[in-house]
């Protein structure tokens, strides 16, 4: 049988220690708690929505944290050109943090991440990075950029010479921005294709889009609904044109087309989908 005198020193030094454990743990909590009491159950709410916002996104795709600046550019570069989509996502969030919120806020959302990983992430964005346009559309990044495009349509909708239509359209684009990103208007050229009666002609298409506001949830931007104004022409100096409606997510899309003709026919609808390379 094992002797009572030896174990209870060890009892007493286990139970002493894990009593000093729970004594911080519990200390701990009370400072976070104490950073936060201040705040309105709004504020706190806000500052909790933060926190699922940035803390993943830095946990995930730019942990661990590298020990200096030019390090730190490069990995948020990387982070530009693989995902744009959560970039975008994490200086806007970091931005509107750092506008909206007080310093009571803020030393609360420090506590609540609780990460130094995090906690340096945001302060080395909002040296070098915040964002200075309200809306970084990641739809509309500013260079050259490929819509690749199908639609089904009409020509002569509701009347007796209606004939079905299957239009195929690659388009070089080059989008306008101050900034990578933001922008407002692109210009696009190239070769169509369209269908008809069992016939193949191939067009020379131009198109303006514009884009008109953007779909958010504040502070990030999910889309954009855009105004499209296209012309196209053939060998034989056939003319179609005219304008549309789209909505754009992060790579696809789909648009709705209204178009006049020269010719036999008076005008033409399509319908399709679009996926966009580069920008």
């Amino acid at each position: 049988m094992i002797n009572c005198k030896f174990i209870m020193p060890f009892l007493k030094i286990y139970t002493t220690k894990t009593s000093i454990i729970f004594i911080l743990l519990l200390l701990s909590n009370w400072v976070k708690a104490q950073d936060c009491q201040n705040l309105t159950p709004q504020d706190l709410n806000q500052i909790q929505n933060y926190a699922e916002a940035i803390v993943p996104i830095v946990l995930f795709k730019l942990h661990p944290a590298p020990a200096n600046d030019d390090e730190r550019q490069e990995r948020l570069d990387s982070l530009n050109f693989h995902d744009y989509t959560a970039y975008v996502e994490l200086l806007n969030n970091v931005g509107a943090f750092i506008n909206n919120t007080s310093q009571e806020q803020q030393v609360c959302f420090y506590k609540i991440a609780d990460n130094t990983t995090v906690n340096s992430w945001i302060s080395f964005i909002y040296r070098k990075n915040a964002p200075t346009s309200e809306s970084l559309s990641p739809e509309f990044q500013k260079g050259i950029g490929i819509l690749a495009e199908i639609n089904q349509g009409v020509i002569d909708p509701f009347r007796s010479t209606e004939q079905y239509l299957l239009t195929v359209k690659g388009l070089l684009a080059y989008t306008f921005a101050k900034e990578k990103a933001g922008g407002r208007i692109r210009m696009l050229l190239g070769p169509s294709l369209y269908y008809s009666k069992q016939e193949v002609d191939v067009f020379l298409t131009t198109r303006a889009e514009v884009r008109i506001f953007d779909i958010k949830a504040d502070p990030v931007s999910l889309g954009t609904v855009k105004f499209l104004l296209e012309g196209s022409t053939d060998l034989d100096g056939l003319w179609i044109a005219g304008p549309g409606i789209g909505l754009e997510f992060p790579q696809f899309g789909i648009q709705l087309l209204h178009q006049w003709r020269t010719g036999s026919a008076s005008n033409q609808l399509e319908l399709g989908i679009s996926y966009r390379f580069l920008n």
